[in-house]
């Protein structure tokens, strides 16, 4: 995704509430006294009224916080983090076993080392590049926040001075 596909906002935390799906709802006052009300998907405990926020958030669902960085405490959340899990599911292991299955009933001889390439392969198209691109595209947005914070505050600074 490009930087034109998200909103960067940066206020102060108006209101927490919990919502009933098991996240919380923030409501952030920006600096031009709008208000604007996003979800996030863990409790963030260190949060507190009046801190000073920055958050990222995807124009396609803007009701919900990508990254969300506490100034007051220093503290952000990233919430594009990629699940950490190394070992196949069922459907990965069904997949493997069929494809073990059919490699060795054609392949005879050379079945074990197709095999070998073919969980190598799967495993690195579904499992390693999607991380990788989850990770960088968090790394981006954090990037992004932090650029766009500086600028917020020059600007403030200018104003105010």
């Amino acid at each position: 995704m490009k930087d034109s596909h998200y909103l960067i906002h940066h206020g102060w935390v108006d209101d927490a509430t919990h919502d009933t799906a098991g996240g919380h709802r923030l409501r952030i006052r920006l600096a031009d006294a709008r208000l604007i009300e996003v979800g996030v998907a863990s409790p963030i405990a260190a949060l507190k009224l009046a801190d000073e926020v920055g958050l990222v958030v995807a124009k396609d669902n803007p009701g919900h916080a990508l990254v969300l960085v506490d100034y007051t405490t220093c503290e952000g959340h990233n919430f594009l983090s990629p699940p950490d899990h190394f070992w196949p599911n069922a459907v990965d292991a069904g997949i493997i076993v069929l494809t073990t299955a059919l490699f060795a009933w054609t392949l005879h001889d050379i079945a074990l080392v197709a095999v070998l390439a073919f969980i190598s392969l799967y495993w690195l198209l579904t499992r390693w590049l999607p991380e990788r691109r989850q990770r960088r595209r968090a790394t981006h947005l954090d990037l992004l926040l932090d650029s766009a914070y500086a600028n917020w505050r020059v600007q403030r600074r200018e104003l105010q001075g």
